[in-house]
């Protein structure tokens, strides 16, 4: 049911964009179940955040972080779901940080060779301090492919 409910979140949020723009259906799923846990997280559950989105004006709709080592740390909490999708979506097609990747995705639109490993290296470095998220990632897109 989560799996499905980002996959038609994301086809949603992908009519919006640029045909060049548009993000796999199956990285953006991979994303949502490592940075949510399948939707089993507390941000979540709380606030509908599937993609660790975070939050950096206090007077936005948040969540704070409990962890000791991040208690000043906010993720977005969103009213519905696929906010949190289009927020990614745009995130990583708008954003100066992810321009590797939006070069990458627009590289593969127009050879139609869609590598999904190689987007998700060059996604890893800007969007997560865990030096194993590649990795991880690449493992959940085996899992979904399977």
């Amino acid at each position: 049911e989560f799996v499905t409910g980002i996959r038609n979140c994301t086809l949603q949020a992908n009519t919006f964009m640029e045909p060049y723009e548009r993000i796999p259906v199956n990285l953006s799923i991979a994303q949502a179940v490592l940075e949510s846990g399948y939707g089993t997280s507390r941000f979540a559950k709380l606030g509908k955040n599937y993609y660790g989105i975070r939050e950096t004006d206090e007077t936005e709709p948040h969540i704070k972080s409990l962890h000791p080592d991040a208690l000043n740390k906010m993720l977005r909490r969103y009213e519905h779901g696929c906010e949190s999708t289009l927020d990614y979506v745009t995130l990583l097609t708008t954003d100066s940080r992810y321009e590797e990747f939006q070069y990458l995705l627009m590289e593969q639109w127009f050879t139609d060779d869609y590598d999904l490993h190689a987007l998700a290296e060059a996604l890893a470095k800007p969007y997560a301090l865990d030096k194993n998220y590649t990795n991880k990632l690449k493992t959940v897109l085996g899992e979904l492919s399977d």
